[in-house]
């Protein structure tokens, strides 16, 4: 029984990425391991217990806490790679270890277990570094950051056995800059696990329908994800004052999610006297699809970036999908989703007047709303279902065991 090791500062027992897949594994004969920060940012709370969640092992690694993203943040993300090795039963030798960013110092302390186990390294790219931060405008291109996370992120690529792209043209990117071998590169997107998502929808059908009946009567859309510098939500605003200039009074935006964004956005709503925008607070995962089956629509919004020409694997995208109603999307990227499964309306980023015409198209046809509709959960049925993608990771992890190349 292959032992695999994940190292993901984020991951979560019950939800996400790398628990979904490492339950997929463990129904596939494997023993998996993930090693996880202790201090969940999101609750503001800490773990301290290891446990065992669906026959996956959590170990969990005292990190500070910390709010926003500034120095306190660096800290933490590298507590995190120092401690990992350390928080390993002594006599821990895994078979496979796989290092997942968001940042770079995840890869370090994977590289560093897997070569003193004689094992095979996976680096996962989940956010291109320092690209999306230069991209972002959080550093600059000739800065001493930028050059210190190019220094991470290309020791990654060339001490690794394989690469992992969540992204479906970052390959472009890794093979130009770095002159890594294409066939040293797979992708494999986020996803959604449909059986999950239909079980919670249905458990938590009753509770949504309490948090959306004042609305009831209104067209929703909804979105439903972070809210921070990255998430383009004022878009999202600004095509509510677009549909309320044009005095359309049925359409309702429910917002759910927080992030550093919300107070200002609030803020500013309040200053124009929007009432047709709502921000509804964090609402558990559980939550989350049973709302999305109460409204009529669902929205995302990008920024105008070069970054995106690498493509997107948005999490809220497939969920989204999984939901069974239309979206719009506003964005330019590799990898429009909505406009490649003919599941709903996707326009150009940052236009909010088109955005709005597009949430008031969709509204106009139900029929051709229904169908969207369909159209998008058939794709996340088909292309997106956690155990296809786990298929896809199991396959890659058999062929790096065997020193296979692609």
């Amino acid at each position: 029984m292959p032992e695999i090791l994940i190292i993901n500062h984020y991951a979560n027992p019950g939800s996400g990425r790398h628990f979904q897949m490492a339950r997929e594994l463990a129904e596939r004969g494997y023993s998996v391991s993930i090693a996880a920060s202790s201090y969940l940012s999101k609750t503001n709370e800490q773990r301290s217990e290891n446990i065992s969640s669906n026959g996956i092992k959590f170990f969990f690694v005292p990190t500070r806490s910390y709010k926003g993203n500034g120095l306190r943040r660096i800290i933490n993300m590298v507590q995190f790679a120092v401690k990992v090795k350390g928080c390993l039963p002594r006599d821990y030798k895994p078979d496979l270890v796989i290092g997942s960013s968001v940042h770079p110092f995840a890869w370090l302390a994977a590289e560093k277990i897997a070569r003193k186990a004689k094992a095979p390294f996976i680096a996962e790219v989940r956010d291109l570094w320092p690209q999306t931060l230069i991209d972002m405008g959080a550093i600059a291109d000739k800065s001493i950051p930028a050059w210190f996370f190019r220094g991470l992120e290309k020791r990654a690529y060339v001490k690794s056995q394989h690469i992992i792209t969540l992204l479906p043209a970052a390959d472009a990117y890794i093979c130009g800059r770095y002159r890594i071998d294409k066939d040293k590169i797979t992708h494999i997107s986020n996803g959604i696990d449909i059986r999950e998502f239909d079980f919670l929808a249905q458990d938590n059908a009753s509770r949504a329908a309490e948090i959306l009946n004042p609305y009831k009567d209104k067209f929703l859309v909804v979105y439903a994800g972070a809210m921070g510098r990255a998430n383009q939500i004022d878009t999202i605003v600004e095509a509510a004052r677009e549909i309320a200039g044009a005095g359309e009074d049925r359409i309702c935006f429910l917002l759910f999610g927080q992030g550093t964004e919300v107070e200002r956005l609030k803020a500013e709503t309040d200053k124009i006297g929007l009432d047709n925008v709502h921000f509804m607070g964090q609402q558990p995962y559980s939550l989350i699809p049973a709302l999305l089956r109460g409204c009529n629509l669902n929205i995302v919004a990008m920024k105008n970036i070069d970054l995106y020409q690498y493509g997107i694997s948005l999490n809220k995208l497939y969920t989204y999908l999984a939901s069974g109603r239309p979206i719009v999307f506003s964005g330019k990227v590799a990898n429009d989703l909505v406009q490649d499964a003919r599941a709903g309306i996707s326009v150009a980023p940052e236009d909010s007047e088109a955005v709005a015409q597009a949430i008031m198209t969709v509204m106009a046809d139900k029929t051709k709303a229904e169908e969207m509709g369909r159209q998008g959960r058939r794709c996340a049925e088909e292309s997106y279902d956690i155990p296809y993608l786990a298929n896809k990771l199991d396959d890659l992890i058999r062929r790096c065991l065997s020193n296979e190349r692609y």
